[in-house]
């Protein structure tokens, strides 16, 4: 899809006297974020156990040698201990890996038709299907390696015969149905993808379409455009994870973008322009 000609409207907020965006710091109590879920025993070896969050939630898990699994919101995980070997196969949603240990008992997270495998690193892997995930790794290495879906009857997909890519520290790689993209991301653009485990996320000039998608994974109560004029309006700020009712609140006094609930539907919110209410 081509841009459009003209540049789109932007949500700004400027600091007094500067000519810079101001990022948005939007307050919801402390409960409205579940940062921590009650501290369990450790993952020790023969331990196979199934992990989940709910929507907006947010769970640490300790391992027996010292690494940790964060998971964000509606994410589940299954994780397998052994002496020899630690796999995790990442069901659905996004988590963040601090690993520890020796590089003899190996590290493995496995993400729909991704695996990847630790080189003593920090990383997030995100899955967006069973042949969709991507991973960007925060600090040391990793090693990626992908399975084609099968595409008929007697087509295997084996991760085995794949290439392995090794992605480093201020690298972003995506699989795509088997095939790996890498690039570079600045730190800065890393701790903003992070900031989910700090319970905020920060937007950078980012399309209203692109923020309202984000925003819903942490929220029951979905918003939905149904004004195609707002869809490409851009938008910088930090907000908390489920501070939707501020955000509404922004929207409306710095471009006058009206939300509406549905009569007789409480998990859906429509956003319009204000001069477009019926």
């Amino acid at each position: 899809m081509r841009p459009p000609k003209n540049p789109s409207p932007r949500i700004k907020l400027w600091a007094s006297g500067a000519a810079a965006i101001v990022v948005l710091v939007l307050v919801a109590s402390v409960t409205a974020f579940k940062r921590f879920e009650p501290r369990r025993a450790l993952v020790e070896p023969g331990d196979v156990e199934t992990y989940r969050t709910d929507v907006g939630a947010f769970r640490r898990i300790p391992l027996d040698d010292g690494s940790t699994v964060e998971l964000n919101t509606n994410t589940a995980v299954r994780i397998d201990m052994t002496k020899a070997r630690r796999e995790v196969t990442l069901l659905q949603g996004e988590a963040h890996f601090e690993i520890e240990g020796a590089a003899t008992r190996p590290f493995i997270v496995h993400a729909g038709h991704t695996t990847v495998r630790a080189l003593g690193t920090a990383f997030d892997v995100r899955m967006y299907d069973t042949s969709r995930a991507a991973v960007l790794v925060s600090k040391g290495r990793v090693a990626v390696s992908t399975a084609r879906p099968k595409t008929g009857l007697f087509d295997v997909a084996s991760a085995s015969t794949a290439n392995e890519s090794v992605v480093s520290a201020g690298e972003h790689a995506f699989d795509n149905a088997g095939h790996v993209t890498i690039y570079s991301v600045a730190r800065g653009d890393i701790l903003t993808r992070q900031a989910w485990r700090h319970g905020s996320i920060i937007f950078m000039d980012r399309p209203l379409r692109e923020v309202i998608a984000e925003l819903n994974r942490y929220n029951e109560k979905q918003m939905k455009i149904v004004d195609p004029s707002i869809a490409n309006v851009r938008f910088s700020g930090q907000l908390t994870l489920r501070g939707t009712d501020r955000f509404l609140v922004v929207l409306a006094k710095s471009h006058g973008i009206l939300a509406r609930e549905i009569a007789g539907r409480d998990d859906v919110i429509e956003l319009r322009r204000g001069d477009d209410e019926p």
